[in-house]
């Protein structure tokens, strides 16, 4: 169980926060994704429940154990397209994976960074593909 209240994070060097006022519960089994806009905390958050970062104010509680996926390191100079049929686990056809990696790009927003290599995407386009790499197989 996680639970924040009134969770706040401020990046002084920047002026800007990172998180500004954050309740939020989430039970014990539950699956939980966090998506948003580039810059709007997701990170930070993350990093506040896995106590990598303090709170300027607010309170964390975190009951249980909690699973992240583990963060992938592709090499930049790898295709985005590559990347994900690379990540299919099942034995398709070479034309599924390549329509799985599609269908991915498409739900998450990025088919038109398919043919980009790793190396040229923003830190939080690079999130995304390592998200639907995560997901491709429907786990």
């Amino acid at each position: 169980m996680i639970k924040l209240y009134n969770a706040t994070k401020i990046f002084e060097g920047r002026g800007i926060a990172g998180l500004h006022g954050v309740s939020l519960e989430i039970k014990s089994g539950t699956i939980f994704a966090l998506m948003g806009p580039n810059g709007c905390g997701k990170t930070t958050l993350l990093n506040v429940i896995y106590g990598k970062l303090p709170l300027d104010s607010g309170t964390v509680e975190v009951k249980g154990k909690i699973h992240f996926f583990e963060s992938q390191n592709p090499s930049p100079e790898m295709n985005v397209q590559k990347f994900l049929i690379n990540a299919v686990s099942a034995e398709v056809e070479e034309d599924k994976k390549v329509q799985l990696s599609r269908d991915m790009a498409s739900i998450f927003e990025f088919t038109f960074q398919l043919r980009q290599t790793i190396g040229q995407l923003s830190q939080g386009q690079r999130q995304k593909v390592l998200m639907a790499a995560q997901l491709i197989n429907q786990p």
